[in-house]
């Protein structure tokens, strides 16, 4: 069997879940990728977002709702330096 994903763990990422104020889209918020799972419903992903004043907050999300970031080096997990 073979696991890929498009986002990696370490990876900065746009969060967005599509929600809506009025008629306005709310913008992407920055979240750091923690853990990528994979189960019989696809790929999940476990994002950090630090800020607003709550700490560190984790929650699950899916691929569509990540925009990641092309500078991202899949194959080492790392930024370029």
């Amino acid at each position: 069997m073979n696991f890929e994903s498009k986002i990696g763990i370490g990876e900065i990422c746009g969060y967005n879940e599509e929600a809506r104020r009025g008629n306005r889209r709310m913008e992407d918020v920055l979240v750091k990728v923690v853990a990528v799972t994979f189960d019989s419903m696809g790929v999940h992903y476990t994002c950090e977002h630090i800020g607003g004043g709550f700490g560190v907050q984790r929650f699950t999300c899916y691929e569509p709702q990540l925009h990641g970031d092309p500078d991202f080096d899949q194959e080492s997990g790392k930024y370029p330096e």
